[in-house]
């Protein structure tokens, strides 16, 4: 397991340009990108500060992926607004 920049995604010779451009999305509607761990098959990384990971195998694109990321962040957040009557979990 490899700890990663930003920087180093966009590297020629370390980076994954279809990871890269994730990070690049996320980060241009506003969110933080932080604690990017490099493993054999995936990506472990957080979103505000919620943990998610990335296969190097996914198939769809980058924009469907980060829409998928934007509705779970969503749906975490509406779920921490709300106190009362809702599993956590």
């Amino acid at each position: 397991m490899k700890k990663r920049t930003l920087e180093d995604l966009h590297s020629k010779d370390i980076g994954h340009r279809k990871f890269a451009s994730v990070c690049d999305l996320l980060i241009d509607k506003g969110h933080k990108v932080t604690n990017i761990v490099e493993c054999y098959e995936k990506f472990k990384f957080n979103v505000d500060d919620y943990y998610f990971e990335y296969s190097k195998n996914w198939k769809s694109s980058t924009k469907e992926f980060v829409s998928y990321l934007l509705n779970i962040l969503d749906m975490k957040k509406r779920m921490n607004e709300r106190n009362s009557g809702i599993w956590k979990f």
